[in-house]
């Protein structure tokens, strides 16, 4: 594999880990419910996490001369904690 298509693959993880902090970071925001603090903060955390996998990828493709794009797939809007942890689990999976 050339460096190029290094760079292309590593941005289409990019996008992922993109998608997954931007889908945690705007559950905490949406999501209601009985346990909405603890629920919230647990998404917080995740999106944390995921924020660092997204700066590993923009450092190792700024490393090989690329430029890192800041894209990201189309997610849900949910509020139900079931159905965010539903999405959670595909996301990862």
């Amino acid at each position: 594999m050339n460096k190029e298509k290094l760079i292309l693959k590593l941005n289409e993880d990019l996008a992922n880990e993109y998608t997954h902090m931007h889908f945690y970071l705007q559950s905490s925001f949406l999501v209601e419910g009985t346990y909405l603090d603890e629920v919230s903060e647990w998404l917080v955390k995740h999106a944390t996490s995921e924020f660092l996998h997204v700066q590993q990828f923009a450092k190792m493709i700024v490393g090989l001369g690329g430029i890192p794009l800041h894209r990201h797939h189309p997610f849900p809007d949910l509020t139900d904690p079931h159905q965010i942890f539903l999405h959670a689990e595909h996301l990862e999976a």
